[in-house]
């Protein structure tokens, strides 16, 4: 419970979740942190990026493979 009960409030502790990606093949050796926010329905895209696979257009998250990469700003913006 680490002290709460509940998600009562905003707190950035009660909305922390980590979030892993070995990619495939990886041996998760080259460990990268990113402390950018991101959202859980971005693990669906990223996922499919990952794998080589088409990101269908109803999905609404967005692949995190240019923020993991460091291509990408914390904000989503395309960096160099």
């Amino acid at each position: 419970d680490h002290g709460m009960w509940a998600k009562h409030s905003l707190l950035e502790n009660a909305l922390r979740v980590p979030l892993i990606f070995v990619p495939p093949g990886g041996s998760g050796s080259a460990v990268k942190r990113v402390d950018a926010p991101v959202e859980l329905l971005d693990i669906f895209p990223t996922l499919c990026e990952m794998n080589g696979l088409p990101i269908p257009s109803r999905v609404q998250g967005r692949t995190l493979v240019p923020l993991m990469a460091g291509t990408a700003s914390a904000t989503g913006d395309e960096g160099a």
